[in-house]
């Protein structure tokens, strides 16, 4: 029978360009595709339990955050948060202006959103970096995007009311949930956001030449890991529950998270834009002066207290 543990059945086909070099399993993948299309066979249990501890340990962590903290203007400080601390760092600006919140995604660290934070710090904006749990300079080891988006409940809590979220990637599912969930935010920016964290498994399987049952097992454990089910976080979902003004942007090459699904739900948004770049993948956007312009035109709208 299909689908039965210990039967051959047809690696899953890839519903899109494979994910896995980018959530810091190339390293891994020969030795550990092998062992979970091994494991399956045997104990099914097994293969999707180990599969949930790797997929849940981030990349090795580079770019700390310190090094924003010691440029002049900017303040680095420790947040608690469930049994660790997030490490922030904030830069105030001059007097009370509107504050901006990014958040970095998977695998990666608040120094990626430096040259974003920038240019709204000189446009007047106090601007706030984050380390995700077991990201960066902040404690932990694994982590989960329902954690990330409990992570900015945890900075309304010493901020509260903030102007904008920008989030990249895994940070942006997370800052939409948040958003649905009463996040106390007025603008949004999504970059690169991945449509459906079933379809990010469903590559992941392909990548280890694992079949489609191993993909809906891993779905229904990921459905009861991290504190929130899986379902909560596709991204259509999400979009028509999300009142505020909200910026997508996404690169036409990115192999991570195609741009087809950008381009189908931003219209669901009921007050949403999409900025769709050319040649700058998944990642270098977040380093694009364009693209950081055209973030603080998306910021500064009705924001007059501004030095622009």
């Amino acid at each position: 029978m299909r689908g039965e543990p210990g039967t051959p059945e047809t690696p899953l086909e890839p519903p899109s360009p494979p994910h896995a070099a980018h959530y810091g399993l190339a390293h891994k993948r020969p030795g550990l595709g092998a062992l979970l299309r091994t494991t399956y066979r045997l104990a099914p249990d097994t293969s999707v339990a180990i599969a949930l501890q790797v997929l849940s340990r981030p990349r090795p962590r580079t770019g700390m955050l310190e090094r924003s903290a010691s440029r002049s203007g900017w303040r680095r400080s420790r947040l608690p948060f469930e049994s660790g601390m997030l490490s922030v760092s904030e830069h105030l600006g001059s007097g009370a202006r509107p504050r901006i919140v990014l958040v970095h995604g998977w695998g990666g660290n608040a120094m990626q959103m430096q040259g974003i934070a920038n240019l709204l710090v000189e446009a007047g904006f106090c601007t706030t970096l984050v380390d995700l749990p077991a990201h960066g300079s902040s404690t932990g080891h694994t982590s989960s995007v329902a954690q990330f988006s409990r992570a900015l409940f945890a900075l309304q809590a010493r901020y509260g009311r903030v102007h904008g979220v920008v989030a990249h990637s895994a940070g942006a599912l997370a800052s939409a949930h948040a958003a649905t969930r009463g996040l106390a935010v007025d603008r949004l920016v999504l970059i690169s956001p991945p449509d459906s964290p079933a379809r990010m498994v469903q590559s992941v399987a392909h990548a280890f030449g694992l079949p489609a049952s191993w993909a809906r097992r891993l779905v229904e454990r990921l459905g009861s890991y991290g504190g929130a089910r899986l379902s909560e976080f596709e991204l259509d979902r999400m979009a028509v529950q999300i009142a505020l003004p909200t910026l997508i942007v996404h690169d036409a090459c990115d192999r991570v998270a195609p741009v087809a699904s950008s381009r189908r739900i931003a219209a669901l948004f009921a007050c949403g834009e999409l900025l769709v770049t050319q040649g700058l993948g998944h990642q270098r956007l977040l380093s694009d002066p364009a693209v950081a312009s055209r973030v603080l035109v998306h910021m500064a709208r009705n924001c007059t207290s501004l030095s622009w």
